[in-house]
């Protein structure tokens, strides 16, 4: 990110940044600027019921310095955000699958178990 400075003392500075084990800012921020750039080359493309040429779209090419920090900064944050939501409905996904009411409605059963073990008995009034 510091290699975009106008200043070349900043430019040569490598920060070593510690993070967890399982996010690595170098990797994030190199895949971030690969992605942009790779839009670059894609092009402008429909997303919604919008038209082509209906929004402005900042080319990698035609900015500098904090437009290209601010470009990376915001793909970082949608692909974590794109994780983030991935985790969450693949948790979901698995909970609603894995339950399940039996026959007679009066007992929850676990999917996946060898032998469809009870887990609950419910009693339903009514």
């Amino acid at each position: 990110m510091l290699e975009e400075s106008d200043d070349p003392v900043v430019k040569t500075v490598q920060p070593s940044i510690k993070t967890g084990r399982k996010w690595k800012v170098a990797e994030a921020i190199d895949e971030a600027k690969e992605y942009v750039r790779l839009k670059e080359v894609i092009g402008q493309t429909q997303t919604d019921r919008k038209g082509l040429g209906s929004s402005s779209v900042k080319w990698w090419s035609k900015t500098e310095g904090k437009e290209k920090r601010d470009m990376v900064i915001d793909e970082v944050r949608q692909r974590e955000d794109v994780k983030r939501i991935q985790k969450a409905v693949q948790q979901s996904q698995q909970e609603v699958n894995r339950w399940i009411l039996s026959g007679d409605g009066d007992k929850l059963l676990q999917l996946g178990h060898p032998h469809f073990a009870v887990v609950r008995q419910y009693h339903w009034t009514g």
